[in-house]
């Protein structure tokens, strides 16, 4: 039985989601892979910086005397997975929203775009293991099952094992899939998987923070919990080398994490529980049009 309050959540995700999208994300195009489509839409001159020497129309090339193109209409079979982190760390928030409340956002963002585009949606959850799945379907009723899902969730502490996830994606995902991979990535060694799911998907990593990641304020003695194992630890927060250290040690794993992702091709988004979602979403689809090479569509 859905409780009021998830109720009232998901309508308002359908009514702030629906018109974000119609206003903002009215193209046609949500992976940056062209596809071959089967309906004709155009003959036009051949641009060697968006176009494929396979669609060059050899017969119209030599009526005309300079090269031309046969377009087809983009294929929308796409598939569209969410990998969403459900791990105890998930679960912290230092202001209104925990990250997991960012996640619910940003899946109902990502997903009215796939339904928008008749094209099928698919969810695995995960910890230190697969504790959601939902096949990739098509539909609003499919959509708020997914957000019924996110929004009743509890995380418990578990570890992140962001290989477990890519493993089972594996299972379950055909090539070329689009793959929104959202976690907070405090996880062990996960570089082999994700450059094996790189090759095969189309990978977005979506990096979700809270603003005491990444800095801590002065505020005292403070009890520090670690999510995902449950250990507690007392720190005094006043001390400036501690301070000074916390946000080095910070700093130093959004490095890492950053150009392991550049070093991969790798296109991510960063978010945080004290912003919206809407923007950086949005500049990732402005840039995955314009490495298409094609008009803005977003």
């Amino acid at each position: 039985m859905i409780s009021i309050e998830i109720l009232k959540q998901i309508q308002l995700l359908k009514i702030s989601t629906r018109r974000i999208v119609d206003n903002l994300f009215a193209g046609d195009y949500f992976s940056i892979h062209k596809g071959r489509g089967t309906d004709f839409l155009e003959i036009r001159e051949y641009d060697p910086q968006e176009d494929d020497v396979r669609e060059i129309d050899w017969k119209v090339t030599a009526r005309l005397g300079t090269t031309h193109v046969r377009k087809f209409r983009e294929e929308r079979d796409l598939m569209v997975f969410l990998l969403v982190d459900m791990s105890g760390s998930m679960g912290y928030g230092s202001r209104e929203k925990n990250k997991l409340d960012t996640v619910v956002e940003l899946a109902a963002l990502i997903g009215m775009s796939v339904i928008k585009r008749n094209m099928r949606l698919g969810l695995i959850g995960f910890s230190d293991k697969v504790n959601l799945f939902s096949r990739p379907k098509c539909g609003r009723k499919h959509l708020y099952y997914i957000l019924e899902s996110l929004c009743s969730l509890k995380t418990e502490n578990r570890k992140t094992d962001i290989n477990c996830a890519l493993r089972h994606l594996n299972n379950v995902a055909r090539k070329g899939t689009v793959v929104f991979l959202i976690s907070d990535f405090m996880s062990e060694d996960y570089s082999t998987m994700l450059k094996v799911a790189q090759v095969r998907y189309d990978l977005i990593p979506v990096h979700v923070n809270d603003p005491l990641e990444w800095e801590m304020p002065k505020v005292g003695l403070v009890e520090m919990m670690d999510q995902e194992t449950g250990e507690v630890v007392t720190v005094d927060s006043s001390d400036p080398n501690f301070r000074k250290n916390y946000k080095v040690t910070a700093m130093k794993l959004k490095k890492e994490r950053e150009e392991r992702f550049k070093s991969l091709g790798l296109d991510h988004i960063l978010t945080s529980t004290d912003k919206p979602v809407v923007r950086p979403v949005k500049e990732l689809f402005y840039r995955r049009a314009n490495i298409r090479g094609g008009r803005r569509r977003f």
